[in-house]
């Protein structure tokens, strides 16, 4: 029975998220045991040629044992090992439940991205009070001024890296519809395009579109509008 008072139902609602925060620990660990386990048994058992394709029939099996994709299970995976190979005291709060699966994954993927020894142990040691007293957004906005703040030349290495990595791509369904992507585009770039699309689709008036359909027509509607024997193609400074 939980008692009536706001504190002891506050305090009860902790209690369980802690215990939650736990339980996907003992999750994430059993994953890591079962690799690690089969991972040996692989190396003993199966040919070399063999044996990327049995690691990955073995992770197939743990995103179906967890209901994940395949996909997610990868990240996962990688996640987890990061956080318990690098980040000793990130992983000893998880397994508390003072941070929660969601909060180490912020902290594991913010690792990946620093490239010196001295600023993971940094982010291991001073994550955890920020991650267990801060939204999920909150931490995530943190883990990047840590970043930034660190490796400030990385940070724009791999700006520029991804940038020269952007394209464009179209996906057709069987139903006649399909969908355009733009990736690794620039935020800026992004931002005015999403400013001007907003403008110019609540200056309709009198129109029974929605806003998010306003929006598309009126970006099918400039793209229409290009004509490559009239008008090259050109390309703008993304630096």
């Amino acid at each position: 029975m939980i008692e009536s008072t706001p504190d002891a139902q506050v305090a009860f609602m902790a209690e369980l998220r802690r215990e939650s925060a736990q339980l996907d620990y003992r999750r994430w660990a059993a994953m890591l045991q079962v690799l690690d386990t089969e991972r040996v048994r692989i190396e003993r058992e199966v040919e070399p040629q063999q044996q990327d394709l049995a690691l990955a029939a073995v992770r197939s099996v743990i995103a179906q044992a967890n209901g994940w994709s395949e996909h997610q299970v990868a990240g996962r995976i990688h996640e987890a090992e990061t956080a318990r190979d690098d980040l000793p005291t990130v992983w000893k709060a998880f397994s508390t439940g003072k941070i929660d699966a969601a909060r180490m994954s912020v902290i594991a993927n913010g690792a990946w991205k620093l490239t010196k020894q001295r600023f993971i142990e940094r982010l291991d040691a001073r994550s955890v009070a920020y991650a267990a007293t801060h939204t999920v957004a909150e931490l995530r906005r943190w883990v990047k001024r840590f970043i930034a703040r660190h490796e400030p030349d990385e940070v724009e290495k791999r700006y520029e890296d991804i940038v020269t990595e952007r394209s464009v791509t179209i996906h057709h369904h069987e139903d006649g519809t399909g969908d355009l992507f733009a990736e690794n585009l620039p935020s800026y770039v992004l931002a005015g395009i999403d400013q001007r699309l907003d403008h110019a689709a609540k200056s309709l008036s009198e129109d029974d579109r929605t806003l998010h359909q306003r929006r598309a027509d009126l970006l099918v509607d400039a793209l229409d509008h290009i004509d490559p024997d009239n008008e090259p193609a050109r390309t703008p400074n993304l630096a």
